[in-house]
């Protein structure tokens, strides 16, 4: 088991650097039929290598600075998430006069679970979506 998790592992880390080669490389067209020994291309293109050493460009600083807005847009999304989630359950709580959902939790009645969760996830689907846009 530890065998197949490690070498499903090294297949992933590798796939990944293979999309992070093509992604940040310029792109030429190869013949699929006559690439060498590490160089197979995917989808017949295959990085262009400065002196034709085999070694692909990697832009340090485009990976760091998309990294750092990734995190950024992570954060707006959480912020975001809680603020909405906060005022929506306000008015989920306005929209059902006469039931006390938390103290339905404390009793155990999954039902309202069930309903506050999709309730919260649809809120969590728009704040994405707008977040997104």
């Amino acid at each position: 088991m530890h065998e197949l998790l490690s070498s499903t592992l090294q297949q992933g880390v590798y796939l990944s650097q293979r999309v992070m080669v093509q992604l940040s490389s310029p792109l030429q067209q190869t013949d699929t039929t006559t690439s060498t020994v590490g160089t197979a291309p995917i989808g017949g293109f295959t990085p262009i290598t400065p002196g034709g050493t085999g070694r692909s460009i990697f832009d340090f600083g485009k990976f760091l600075s998309d990294a750092l807005y990734l995190f950024f847009w992570s954060i707006v999304g959480a912020v975001a998430f809680a603020l909405v989630a906060a005022l929506a359950m306000r008015i989920f709580n306005i929209l059902t006069p006469g039931i006390d959902e938390m103290a339905e939790l404390k009793r155990g009645n999954i039902a309202v679970g069930i309903v506050m969760m999709g309730f919260l996830l649809t809120i969590a689907i728009v704040v994405i979506a707008v977040v997104i846009k």
